[in-house]
């Protein structure tokens, strides 16, 4: 019988790290259980899930073909004080250790906690936002180590979607990136979901003397200025193949290259282009070397002010949806954002359709639809919603069926965030639809 491997498959011991057997704090949400490799999880009601996801592939061909679902547990690992998740699938396995991304290396921990359910476990949510946003009061954290769940599946991969890691809470209250385990992969994004126990006040810190002079008041977070292009860059075109793509303004004489970029995968935001015009270059990317010449040289794009996403997608007008490779203009999809900021408390979203054999789509959120008759490429009016965690699904609507779903708590006002929708319908595994929620601005 051939091997199965379980999504979050160790490939490193952290090595040079003592083991401090630091517990994180408990909160009205959680009590957090010691727990080690040789323990089993028999009674799963007794602990929060963080998310049931694909976590079982085939070894042979990657994480590519997923055959199997399982539950996330967050965990926070003793050896590095960092957090991390545990897997386990009913009657199957458990995962044994706590697996977290310390320094770039998938590492496992035998000593480790796991989240006890506590009386105020349902105001436990998962609130959207990227790194330079600002870390909230209530978030789930032990020191500079913030809770933090992934948002989508790892580039080119059928899984990532719910693990548990860890983003970095700097000194000045923003966060840093966000470190996940993902299959044999160290990973680092810029856009997740923090973990909040909104039943949790923290415990303030002991007053100090003030100053001669007041310090000034920590500013409100605030959108960008709408003076220049916010590019965040995504490869939305079904296939397996890889790309590079490099953006270059003659009128500013500065480029800028994303680097071997899989199917599914979204930048951070890049802040360096003027407004007016560029031009995009793409070429193939395999096992991390370009390959030449170029499939699509010096194709013009607009570069507007404000947030803009520059995509990679696939061109309907090729036949028998063979989609690869990107090598026309109608390849490249540029979504701006342009919306009326919510009022405090509420909050938008919207829906960008970029599943090729998807001609209707509609958002639903906790079924109830929220817009519909989203074309390929188009993205819909937006739809005020409130600030509390839901269930947001992407649906066929001309056959109704359920495309792909997130949960979330959608970012409070000013800022509004946008699904993406992806992937093909008629594909399994790494390029099959997926629901992205992504904030439609950086922070300021």
């Amino acid at each position: 019988m051939k091997r199965l491997a379980l999504a979050a498959v160790a490939i490193a011991a952290f090595a040079g790290m003592l083991v401090t057997a630091d517990k994180p704090p408990d909160t009205p949400c959680v009590t957090w259980t010691a727990w080690t490799n040789n323990d089993n999880v028999n009674d799963l009601s007794r602990w929060y899930t963080a998310a049931y996801a694909e976590m079982v592939y085939q070894p042979w061909n990657g994480c590519d073909s997923c055959i199997g679902k399982g539950y996330v547990l967050p965990c926070f690992a003793s050896e590095t004080n960092t957090w991390g998740h545990y897997d386990y699938v009913p009657g199957q396995f458990t995962s044994g250790q706590c697996r977290t991304n310390v320094n770039g290396q998938v590492v496992f921990s035998n000593n480790f906690y796991l989240p006890a359910k506590g009386a105020a476990v349902h105001t436990w949510e998962w609130q959207l936002t990227q790194a330079g946003a600002h870390v909230p009061d209530n978030a789930i954290r032990y020191g500079p180590s913030v809770m933090a769940r992934s948002t989508s599946n790892r580039g080119g991969c059928c899984m990532g979607e719910g693990f548990t890691g860890w983003a970095t809470g700097k000194e000045d209250g923003t966060f840093g990136d966000v470190y996940f385990a993902i299959a044999s992969d160290a990973v680092q994004y810029s856009s997740f979901a923090v973990a909040i126990c909104k039943a949790y006040i923290p415990t303030p810190a002991p007053p100090t003397p003030a100053p001669l002079t007041p310090a000034p008041a920590t500013p409100a977070p605030t959108l960008p200025p709408p003076t220049k292009p916010y590019i965040r860059f995504a490869h939305a075109l079904p296939s397996t193949n890889n790309v590079d793509a490099e953006i270059y303004q003659a009128s500013s004489g500065r480029s800028y290259t994303w680097t071997n970029f899989k199917f599914g995968q979204f930048s951070s935001w890049n802040e360096l282009f003027e407004d007016g015009t560029g031009s995009i270059t793409l070429w193939e990317n395999k096992d991390g070397t370009r390959v030449e010449p170029a499939l699509l040289a010096n194709h013009s794009i607009p570069l507007t002010p404000g947030p803009l996403v520059v995509a990679v997608k696939a061109n309907l007008g090729l036949v028998n949806r063979t989609w690869w490779p990107p090598n026309q203009g109608s390849n490249i999809e540029t979504i701006a954002a342009s919306y009326v900021p919510p009022t405090t408390g509420s909050s938008g979203v919207r829906l960008v359709n970029l599943s090729p054999d998807t001609t209707l789509a509609e958002l639903t959120r906790d079924g109830t639809v929220l817009v519909q008759g989203i074309d390929y490429t188009l993205g819909s009016i937006w739809a005020n919603i409130p600030v509390s965690q839901a269930t947001f699904a992407a649906k066929d609507q001309t056959s109704g069926k359920t495309l792909a779903s997130a949960t979330t708590t959608p970012p409070n006002a000013p800022f509004v965030f946008t699904t993406f929708l992806i992937g093909s319908q008629n594909a399994t595994g790494a390029i099959s639809p997926q629901l992205i929620p992504l904030i439609d601005a950086p922070e300021q």
